[in-house]
């Protein structure tokens, strides 16, 4: 479609806009509310910028495995968020309801310093631990789906921006924050959003890639140890194997030595043997000389 034909669309399309407008008219246009609403989306987009730009300079490979992690696996992360949702909460106010109830209990005991560590400690650790987990819900999580979002965009229209990470993280900031600015369905396209982000920020967490570029989930500690004493069995096996079919080669090999000569240790017994012979000598020759015989 040639330019001079795409801005003859803009006027149909604000004709478009307006009429969509339920109950309004051109002349009945709240341009005030218009304004409050442009401004909200911008604060949100520059909200968000600087959070993308901040985890683009902190944790750049992490975005980029959550990214693939979503992009590869959508249905899985998807679930996987709705459970990491609702167990995380129910979590935070089992352990919330667990500590104020410990702080009373001793407390009633007497236990002051229990009570101060349970009230002085674990209180204030659970709410960290829950604005923790909210800000992953409501912020981290869909800066993952952004980015994939401005990943997919420019792989279609512009690969080269792909090679610095801010341009993927704007595109996508851009068409989400359009998206979610949709009346009844920004809300249900932001839940889709935390949800695949949420479950892809898990499992990229507690997966490790593969050279193939797939994930596998880390085995258990038990599960290393046992596979740990396979792989060196298996590595002493070979090297038995080896060493023993080297032996020949190096027996035929050796050059033939000379007899072992006698050392020190038999040579008292050689000692022995030769003064006996030469005590029996002069035996037989006394027996035979005549002068002993007379």
């Amino acid at each position: 479609m040639s330019s001079g034909r795409f801005r003859q669309l803009f006027p149909i399309l604000g004709v478009f806009i307006i009429l969509a407008l339920p109950g309004a008219q051109a002349a009945a246009i709240n341009w005030p509310a218009v304004g409050s609403w442009a401004l909200s989306w911008l604060r949100d987009l520059v909200f968000y910028l600087i959070l993308g730009l901040l985890a683009i300079w902190l944790i750049p490979k992490p975005l980029n495995r959550w990214s693939e992690v979503a992009r590869r696996s959508p249905v899985k992360s998807f679930g996987v968020g709705i459970v990491i949702l609702v167990a995380g909460y129910a979590a935070m106010i089992i352990l919330f309801v667990l500590l104020l109830a410990l702080g009373i209990f001793f407390y009633s005991l007497q236990f002051s310093n229990l009570s101060g560590i349970a009230f002085g400690l674990g209180l204030p650790g659970t709410g960290l631990a829950f604005g923790v987990l909210n800000f992953i819900v409501a912020y981290a999580s869909k800066l993952v789906v952004v980015f994939l979002l401005g990943k997919l965009i420019l792989e279609g229209l512009y690969p080269k921006a792909l090679k610095h990470n801010i341009w993927p993280l704007l595109a996508g900031l851009l068409v989400y924050l359009l998206l979610r600015a949709i009346p009844w369905l920004g809300w249900a396209i932001g839940s889709v959003v935390t949800l695949l982000g949420l479950g892809a920020i898990w499992l990229g967490l507690f997966t490790r890639p593969t050279a193939a570029g797939a994930t596998v989930e880390t085995p258990a500690p038990d599960e290393q140890a046992v596979m740990t004493a396979e792989s060196e069995q298996v590595e002493e096996g070979g090297t038995n194997v080896q060493t023993s079919e080297a032996e020949p080669a190096e027996v035929q090999d050796q050059p033939v030595t000379n007899p072992v000569e006698p050392t020190s240790e038999t040579a008292p017994e050689l000692g022995e043997l030769v003064e006996g012979d030469t005590v029996e000598k002069i035996i037989v020759d006394d027996a035979n000389d005549p002068k002993e015989q007379a």
